[in-house]
């Protein structure tokens, strides 16, 4: 019943009272269904897709950032190093 309301099949009589559904309208809607999946799978891989190279992208600067502190500290370090040499 909720199917025909939907408007995914429509009953048709035949022979009797008891409303029959076609052959052609299952088929239809496994056809749409399965079509809308299949392209449902391919747009959601492509999103996992570019959610995978953001994260790598997100990696590679946090290594980025990394260093740039390491050479922060290294180079504050020789700064102090050469002003401890200027003073003795």
């Amino acid at each position: 019943m909720m199917l025909q309301i939907g408007g995914f099949y429509a009953y048709y009589l035949k022979g009797s009272v008891i409303p029959f559904i076609s052959i052609d309208d299952c088929r239809n809607t496994l056809k749409n269904s399965y079509s809308s999946l299949f392209y449902d799978a391919i747009q959601l891989q492509k999103h996992i897709n570019i959610v995978s190279a953001i994260n790598k992208k997100e990696k590679e600067l946090h290594k980025i950032i990394s260093k740039m502190a390491d050479l922060k500290v290294s180079y504050i370090q020789s700064l102090f190093s050469k002003m401890q040499k200027e003073a003795i």
